[in-house]
C-alpha cells in the first residue's frame, strides 16, 4: 500500500504527459496525491472497518475531492447513483493493494477484490485488471518468483506478458484502460 502511494505521488506530476524519459525527478512541487491514493486509503478503511466500498468509496470521495477522479466517477459519487458505470478503467486495479493482505487465502482476496472492483468498475475488462494486479500482490507477498507470477498471470488472465520494458517503453502512451495498462504494469514489475 505505501508502495503504490509513492508511486502515485511521484506520477502525479507526470501523468498523463506521455513521457519516456527514465531520468526525471521523484518529487517535484506540483506533485501531489491523487483519487488513486483516496482510493486505496478508503479501500483499506472499508476493509478494517467491515464497511460497504460504495459507502467508503463515497465518503472519501467527497472528503478529498479535486484530486483527478473520472467525470462518470464523479457523477457516480456526489449523485449517489445507485449502480456504477460499465466503465473498463484502471480505477479498480489501482486500488487493490490492501485487499491483498486481508488474507492469506488467494480466492479470499479475489472475492473481495471483485466485490470492491463492482462498486465502481463493473466491466469484465475492469474486474479482470484489478484481480491480476491483487495476485500479483498477493503472490509476492506469498514469496512467489517474478517468473512465477508472470506465468501465473499469462495463464489465468490471457494478458501477453512476454514483451520487454523497452518494447513497451518505445511504444507506450498513456491509457487509463485495463487492458491498455494493467499488462504494462506488470511487466514493469
Amino acid at each position: 500500500m505505501i508502495g503504490s502511494i509513492i508511486g502515485d505521488i511521484v506520477g502525479s506530476s507526470y501523468e498523463l504527459m506521455n513521457t519516456n524519459k527514465k531520468d526525471f525527478n521523484l518529487y517535484r512541487k506540483i506533485s501531489r496525491f491523487t483519487d488513486d491514493t483516496v482510493l486505496t486509503i478508503a479501500t483499506a478503511d472499508c476493509l478494517l472497518r467491515e464497511g460497504n466500498f460504495k459507502d467508503f468509496y463515497r465518503t472519501h470521495t467527497l472528503k478529498y475531492p479535486l484530486r483527478g477522479y473520472g467525470s462518470k466517477f464523479l457523477v457516480w459519487a456526489y449523485f449517489n447513483k445507485k449502480n456504477p458505470n460499465y466503465s473498463f478503467g484502471n480505477g479498480g486495479a489501482m486500488r487493490v493493494s490492501p485487499i491483498a493482505y486481508i488474507s492469506n487465502d488467494l480466492y479470499t482476496v479475489l472475492e473481495i477484490t471483485e466485490k470492491s472492483c463492482i462498486s465502481t468498475h463493473n466491466h469484465p475488462e475492469a474486474i479482470k485488471g484489478a484481480k491480476a494486479i491483487a495476485v500479483c500482490i498477493y503472490l509476492a507477498r506469498q514469496n512467489r518468483s517474478k517468473e512465477e507470477i508472470k506465468q501465473y498471470i499469462e495463464n489465468e488472465y490471457k494478458y501477453n506478458l512476454n514483451v520487454s520494458v523497452e518494447e513497451f517503453y518505445s511504444k507506450y502512451r498513456s491509457n487509463a484502460t485495463c487492458e491498455n495498462s494493467i499488462p504494462q504494469a506488470i511487466v514493469a514489475f
